[in-house]
Formats: structure tokens, C-alpha cells, sequence
């Protein structure tokens, strides 16, 4: 089981590094859900006012930013998968056609 949770951070890790956009649009849509979720305590309403509004809007707006961008990074990644996959079937399908045309 702990084999299994290191070898899961491991490649969260990896895919992190490898698209950090998407891994802050995703922190960011994460917090934001956990923040709306929780109810404001009369003691935040109280202190905040109008400002827990205004910040409120505020994070809502930069949620849809974040979930614009890891949209865009998510769009550019499977454009590049789906290009390397018909590069690699062209690729096959060219060397099996030399492969027996060389055979006649």
C-alpha cells in the first residue's frame, strides 16, 4: 500500500513538473471550490462586509482564469498527443509498407 501512495506521488510529481499551468489552474479551482463550499462564519461577515464580497467576486473571477487556463493546457496537450500518435501510425505504416516491398 505505501508502494502503491509513493509510486502515486511520484508521478504527481512528474506530471507537475511537466505541466505546471495546468497543475496551478488546478490549485487555484481546487481552493476556490473548498472556499465556497465552507460557509462564512457571522465573525467573517462581520469583519469582511462589503470587502467578502468584493473578494469573493474576486475569487470566483480568478477561478474561471484558472479554469480557462488548465482548459487551454489540457487543449494543447491533446493536440500534441494526438500529433505524435499519427506521426507514430505514419511512421509504422511506412516502415511495414518498406518492410514488405522489400520482401517482393
Amino acid at each position: 500500500m505505501r508502494e502503491r501512495a509513493a509510486d502515486a506521488g511520484r508521478r504527481a510529481g512528474e506530471e507537475i513538473e511537466a505541466y505546471p499551468m495546468a497543475a496551478v489552474a488546478g490549485g487555484l479551482a481546487l481552493g476556490a471550490l473548498v472556499a465556497a463550499v465552507l460557509p462564512r462564519t457571522e465573525r467573517e461577515a462581520e469583519l469582511l462586509g462589503s470587502v467578502g464580497t468584493r473578494i469573493n467576486d474576486a475569487a470566483r473571477d480568478a477561478t474561471r482564469s484558472a479554469v480557462d487556463a488548465g482548459r487551454a493546457q489540457v487543449e494543447e496537450i491533446t493536440e500534441n498527443a494526438a500529433t505524435r500518435v499519427g506521426e507514430a501510425v505514419i511512421g509504422a505504416v511506412a516502415s511495414a509498407t518498406g518492410a514488405s516491398g522489400d520482401k517482393s
